[in-house]
């Protein structure tokens, strides 16, 4: 058979399209779930759900395990000051474990959407705290540790040599224990460590303080450096030590950094306070840095020291009486001390070298008192001095009783008796000048040569005529206005050094030539008006015990100073004052008694009153009735005022403390300009007078420095040198204080060689967090081993209800 067009039978395959359409058009079987079946379904994609919960639970507890354990092994440690930052950080990775451990059970049990977005949120937070806390515990550096403890280290020991560290107890000074502290801490560095020897030595000399403190060549050479360290009474606050031997850490390249201080551990010795707390932020910025505190002090000092002494004057004038005081404090101890006053002779040769060997000027005890003296408390005496002859002279109060620290046991001082003082009195024909003059002066006193001053009276008209340089001071009572030429000479005196006392009455009206230009470049102040007081109720009332001519009442209460017995009835007003002027004492109205003004060198009072006027003066009445009755406060005052005026700022202090740069003016045309000078007993050495000065710098050592020289003859000079009286204050500072300045984690407190060994092992290894891992490696397998019981137990009970019954 055949077919035309053959191809078109294959059209007859599309009779499949209605069988497919057939087949896809026709209805599908419908799946109705029974409700009890949809219910146990549910159930079971729950349990699921719960199942796989406890199963990544329990894997993480697992994985937390091993990962503890391996850390527990591998004894991790961390710088001492860093640790708590790391505790913090450790409960802060707890807490966001718990927190997020319950964030994903409520997601998959399908809590409420509050529930899981606040545990959602809390989880973030904690997870910024713990974020915060890492990267707190991880500044810095070598905070880190690997527990090498022989990797070099760069160390700076600090001794403090003030000489409270002379205190001896069992046969040792507390710097023989801090030394053999010392070698021993050498000792243990590792090899090729750095170490530097500093001490609380004040430097001397510029270029030592430029220089700065440098690391030893080896360990050797730091041994003999602390061989060679002595105590001294010029020190400086640890803190400055501390502080330079951060500074000279900072050069070194070495990771592990380390500063030992060896000290008594006394309150002294870590002051000032502002120090502290600067020093203190200045280690927590340098937190590679540890501190280690060794006390080798005593818990419980027992000792007597002397304070400063006072001298009454440190230029006596010949027949003045001298007092010389001085406390004693006491801690630890109570009972009687005895105090001795020591003088020397006088001497024509002065000090000696005989023999290669120094020898001093005799000194005899001037007195001698026993003194009650109780715990923590101060106790004050005093000697009066016996007149001595003209010169100088050295002296000394001391302990007869010895203890356990002899640098405070005796004090030094220095003071010159001279010619009594030149006072010249200035007054009208009309003034009554004995009044002050018997005050001053007293007639019979100065008919033997007993008396301090030497008194000239001379008439306002003719001051003139004399030399004003040859005397101390002048005094001027009730003057009339003095002439232009007497104004530029009395000014050319007192700008050189001179003094001047104006006691203004009735003699100074009318005012003006006193408001002149000439004796205002003078004057405290112009005379502006009287005042006059119309009962009796106006009296002097002091207004500045501190000042020198106030000196008699300073320790007297003001109650028992009857200035209300002496009425004051008519006064200068003194306004405007100048602006340098200083009130001394205010009348009852609060306006000025007692003014001074410097100029120059030298010194202008004026009182607005007479101080001399007489109860019943001739042709007028009283200006005031000072000079009444038992008028004691009068005479104390004129000679506190005369004592006062006569002292020149030029007058060269004889008394000075370690470390001062003494410098005594040297009159060439008189004095030599070359001297012996010989400290305590030490070989002199030579000293050169340059520029009219003589310039000491190195007083380290405290006691009585002397100066020999020959100038037409022997001239002796001299002056004294002590301790402060704070240095060998023996009071322990309180544990807790150095926490509150540098923070409780910041330094290491050791009194033994166990206590040190513990802390540097801490500091070179870091303390380990050993025992924490530990312990939270069991709190993990605990909570695992009751999660793991727990949950196969309900899996148990869950199968066994499942399972087919017989």
């Amino acid at each position: 058979m055949g077919l035309v067009n053959a191809s078109l039978i294959i059209g007859g395959l599309l009779a499949a399209v209605p069988i497919a359409l057939h087949l896809l058009m026709r209805p599908k079987p419908q799946s109705m779930v029974f409700p009890a079946i949809r219910f146990v379904r549910n159930r079971r994609e729950s349990n699921v759900r719960k199942l796989q919960l406890r199963h990544w639970l329990l894997l993480a507890l697992r994985c937390l395990i091993i990962v503890l354990l391996a850390l527990s092994l591998a004894r991790p440690s961390v710088v001492a000051a860093s640790y708590g930052r790391w505790l913090v950080s450790g409960f802060l990775s707890g807490l966001f474990l718990l927190s997020l451990t319950l964030s994903i059970a409520a997601h998959v049990h399908q809590k409420h959407r509050g529930i899981v977005l606040s545990m959602a949120t809390t989880t973030a937070v904690v997870f910024i705290l713990l974020g915060t806390s890492m990267a707190y515990a991880l500044r810095g550096r070598s905070i880190l540790l690997t527990g090498n403890r022989l990797a070099p280290v760069a160390a700076a020991l600090i001794f403090d040599t003030s000489l409270r560290m002379d205190y001896r107890t069992r046969n040792q000074t507390r710097l023989e224990v801090a030394c053999e502290m010392g070698h021993w801490v050498v000792e243990q560095l590792p090899q090729d460590s750095q170490v530097a020897i500093l001490e609380s030595r004040m430097p001397v000399g510029q270029n030592m303080q430029f220089e700065g403190p440098a690391f030893c060549l080896n360990h050797a050479g730091a041994q003999r450096a602390i061989q060679r360290l002595q105590t001294t009474g010029h020190t400086r606050s640890l803190w400055r030590v501390i502080e330079e031997s951060i500074n000279l850490l900072a050069r070194s390249e070495l990771a592990q950094q380390e500063i030992f201080v060896f000290t008594d551990f006394t309150r002294s010795a870590w002051l000032p306070e502002e120090e502290a707390l600067r020093i203190g932020e200045l280690l927590r910025q340098q937190e590679h840095i540890v501190l280690h505190i060794i006390d080798v002090g005593v818990t419980q000092p027992k000792n007597v020291r002397l304070g400063n002494v006072k001298l009454s004057t440190q230029t006596a004038a010949l027949h003045q009486p001298l007092d010389i005081s001085v406390n004693l404090h006491a801690i630890g101890l109570s009972g009687q001390r005895t105090l001795e006053l020591v003088v020397e002779e006088a001497n024509s040769t002065g000090p000696l070298v005989q023999d290669e060997k120094t020898i001093l000027p005799v000194a005899s005890t001037r007195g001698q008192q026993l003194v009650n003296v109780d715990n923590a408390r101060s106790h004050a005496t005093t000697f009066p001095l016996p007149q001595l002859p003209l010169g100088i002279h050295h002296g000394r109060i001391r302990l007869v009783e010895p203890d356990g620290l002899p640098a405070d046991n005796q004090r030094y001082f220095t003071f010159e008796v001279r010619d009594p003082w030149s006072v010249l009195i200035v007054a009208p024909k009309n003034v009554n000048t004995h009044l002050f003059t018997e005050a001053l002066s007293p007639q019979q006193d100065a008919a033997r040569g007993d008396t301090s001053y030497n008194c000239v009276v001379v008439q306002q008209a003719a001051l003139t005529a004399e030399q004003l340089a040859d005397f101390a001071a002048i005094v001027f009572l009730d003057p009339k206005p003095l002439s232009l030429e007497l104004w530029q000479t009395l000014a050319a005196y007192i700008r050189n050094g001179g003094s001047t006392a104006f006691f203004l009455g009735p003699n100074a009206n009318p005012a003006g030539p006193f408001n002149r230009p000439v004796a205002q470049e003078l004057l405290p102040g112009k005379l502006a008006r009287q005042t006059r007081a119309d009962n009796w109720n106006l009296f002097l009332q002091p207004e500045q015990l501190q000042h020198p001519t106030l000196a008699t009442f300073r320790n007297i209460p003001p109650e028992n100073v009857p200035w209300q017995l002496y009425p004051v009835f008519r006064h200068w007003d003194l306004e405007p004052l100048h602006p340098t002027t200083n009130v001394i004492i205010r009348f009852g109205n609060q306006l000025p008694a007692l003014v001074e003004r410097p100029v120059g060198q030298g010194r202008v009072l004026v009182m607005a009153t007479p101080i001399s006027d007489p109860a019943r003066p001739s042709g007028r009445d009283p200006w005031n009735e000072l000079a009444g009755p038992n008028d004691w406060p009068r005479f104390a005052l004129i000679n506190d005022l005369a004592g006062y005026i006569t002292q020149h700022d030029d007058t060269p202090a004889l008394n000075y403390q370690v470390g001062d740069h003494v410098v005594l003016s040297n009159d060439s045309a008189r004095q030599p300009d070359r001297y012996q000078l010989f400290v305590s007993d030490d070989e002199p050495y030579e000293t050169l007078a340059q520029q009219a000065t003589i310039s000491i710098r190195y007083t380290q050592q405290h006691g009585t420095y002397r100066l020999k020289g020959q100038r037409g003859g022997l001239v002796l000079r001299g002056f004294s040198v002590n301790i402060p009286a704070q240095a060998t204050e023996l009071q322990r500072l309180e544990d807790d204080a150095l926490a509150g300045w540098l923070g409780p984690d910041r330094f290491h407190l050791a009194r033994k060689k166990e206590a040190i060994e513990v802390d540097i092992r801490q500091a070179r290894e870091g303390r380990e967090l050993y025992p924490l891992l530990i312990l939270a490696l069991v709190l993990v397998l605990a909570i695992e081993h009751l999660l793991a019981n727990r949950f196969y137990r309900d899996r148990t009970s869950s199968s066994e209800m499942l399972a087919p019954t017989s």
